[in-house]
């Protein structure tokens, strides 16, 4: 079964902010005012996590999701008109942001060999 889920994120701020879809990496410029609607698709059930930073916005996916990024009904971002893959697998009990966090860090720079 196929589970879908969408979001609206807006741009409240008076300036433009970076709009970082996750766990792609993926940045956006986001204009003040400015919607977005995010949708995804995913073979198991999950929700959209949002972080609000100083000047960005965060929108993190969940595993198995494969999300479109919408501004004024026409797909934006790297991947518009394709398709980003889905989300991979995170180990039991953690969702995409916190697994990541761990593997990367703190402060999300990736960790050396003698770290690990």
């Amino acid at each position: 079964m196929k589970y879908q889920a969408s979001i609206n994120v807006t741009n409240a701020s008076g300036r433009e902010l970076i709009f970082q879809l996750e766990p792609w990496g993926e940045q956006i410029m986001m204009p003040s005012g400015a919607i977005f609607n995010v949708t995804a698709e995913a073979e198991q059930r999950g929700s959209f996590e949002i972080e609000h930073g100083e000047n960005e916005i965060t929108l993190w996916a969940w595993p198995s999701a494969i999300v479109k990024i919408f501004c004024g009904g026409e797909e934006v971002g790297i991947s518009a008109e394709l398709e980003r893959p889905a989300v991979p697998p995170v180990p039991g009990g953690q969702n995409v942001s916190s697994f990541l966090r761990a593997v990367l860090g703190k402060e999300g720079r990736v960790k050396s060999d003698d770290e690990i």
